[in-house]
Formats: structure tokens, sequence, C-alpha cells
């Protein structure tokens, strides 16, 4: 079968990464092409892309078409590949915010369009994958894009009008990624221990593979450390400038200025009126 990326970005270099290093399309061919020349002849040199020069090219020439532009350039695409875009190919989109009526009506009649949405995990085989198919698409062309998606991480069969909540949630999932042996020293450390890079927490992994990382902290260890810091900082004293700014941020308390005969009769006064 002959596969054809219309856009070469970083999901779909993810994508060509992971169908080339699992095995499953040894016999088949990725054809692909993009604005900058530069992402084409790396990807032809590291996964065998056949490079073409136009999107229209590569519309002719595959039987399953992946868009992987960004939605505002569609309207610039569609026109160009409509023609060569028939029912007996597959339309693969991972473009946010259009639906698979959006293509419809723009393509002829019959043209089977699956909607998948993947994330940025998919750089580790990590992606959680949304799919769903249009009107015209069958259960072959949904198992075409769950051959390509599930060779990046998991894939999950929802109804199209759960794809909002579902891009939410994907957002909402690892984001940071950590190498092994990185900066801050992150191997070694189990999940809810404070670890020296960032104060973030990592998941439980048994591999030495990248790590996904959640935006979660450890407060007990962030408290702490403030704590540390701002008695260095009263301890060392402030004058000037950084006084003032220490000040503002609330780092450091006001002085207490002497008090005078003045502010003592004035106290009594209060007191005893």
């Amino acid at each position: 079968m002959k596969y054809g990326f219309i856009g070469l970005g970083n999901m779909a270099g993810a994508i060509i990464a992971g169908m080339a290093s699992c095995g499953k399309f040894k016999n088949d061919y990725l054809y692909g092409c993009n604005r900058s020349q530069g992402k084409t002849l790396a990807l032809k040199e590291k996964h065998g892309l056949i490079p073409c020069a136009t999107a229209a090219e590569v519309a002719d020439k595959a039987d399953v078409i992946i868009l992987a532009v960004k939605p505002q350039v569609l309207p610039e695409v569609l026109p160009e590949i409509a023609k060569s875009v028939t029912k007996d190919k597959t339309l693969i989109t991972i473009a946010a915010g259009k639906s698979t009526g959006w293509y419809e009506e723009r393509l002829a009649k019959g043209v089977p369009v699956v909607r998948v949405m993947p994330n940025i995990n998919a750089k580790v085989k990590a992606s959680v994958t949304a799919i769903c198919g249009g009107k015209g698409a069958t259960k072959d062309d949904i198992r075409i894009a769950d051959g390509i998606f599930s060779s990046v991480g998991k894939i999950y069969h929802i109804e199209e009008k759960m794809f909002p909540a579902f891009g939410a949630l994907g957002g909402r999932s690892a984001r940071r990624l950590c190498p092994p042996y990185g900066r801050g020293a992150c191997h070694g450390y189990g999940h809810g221990q404070q670890r020296p890079c960032h104060g973030q927490r990592r998941a439980p992994h048994s591999t030495n593979e990248p790590r996904l990382l959640t935006r979660r902290y450890d407060r007990r260890g962030s408290v702490q450390a403030q704590g540390a810091r701002l008695r260095e900082r009263r301890s060392a004293g402030a004058s000037g400038h950084n006084r003032k700014r220490l000040l503002f941020r609330g780092e450091l308390r006001p002085r207490r200025k002497p008090e005078t005969e003045t502010d003592t009769f004035n106290k009594n006064l209060t007191k005893y009126p």
C-alpha cells in the first residue's frame, strides 16, 4: 500500500518514524511533501520517505492520504488535491477543529474521511489517539487508521462530538519529556519523591526510555525550599533597591522603627481615653 503525507511537521515526522520502526509497513511506500525541503530530505535519509514536489502529486500516487497541515492551510490544499481524492482512496486528517463533514462538503461524494486526533507524545510512541470515521468511511478505512496510529501509542474509537473533550483531556496528559540522564539527574527517583529537576514527579517506569513527566509538584518540598530561601535572605539582610523588591514580593518583613515618646503617649491615650 502507498501512504502519502501532506505536511511533514513534528507530528507527521513522529508518525513516519513510528511506521518505519514498527515493522508492519516494510513492504509499503511512504510519500510526502512539505513547504521546506529540509524536513523532506531529512525524512528521506532517515526513514526512506519518497519526496514529492506538490500535494497533488502525493494525492495522485498514494492510496491513503494523511493531511498533516495546519487548519488555516486546508482551504489552499483541498482544492489542489480534490480531483485526485476519489472513493477508492482513504483520506485521514489530523488537523484540529475541522469535522469530517467539512471535508465531505469540499470533496467528491462518497470519499471516505477519517478524523484522527493524536498528541505530541507520538514522538516517544506514547500518544493517546482518538479516531472516528465520516459518513463514507468503512470498517476497512478505520482499520487502516488503526494500523498507522497504533504504531505511535494507544488508540480509542469515540464519537466525533466528543473530540473537543478528548482534546482537552489529551492536553492535560504528560507534557514534559526528560531523558533518563538529562539535566537535573532525573534518573533514579521513584513516584512521589521530590526530584532535583524542577521539583516535579515522574510516573513509575521500568525501562531506560525517555520518561513522560506530569506537571505535578511536591508541595511539601516546595514549601520547605521557599522557607529555607526566606530564612537565608532574612539572615543576610537587604538594603536599598533589593530590599524594596523583596518587600514588594513579600519575601522580607518590614523593619520596625524604634518607638518614640510620642508613639508611647498615643498608645496610652488609645488605651485609657
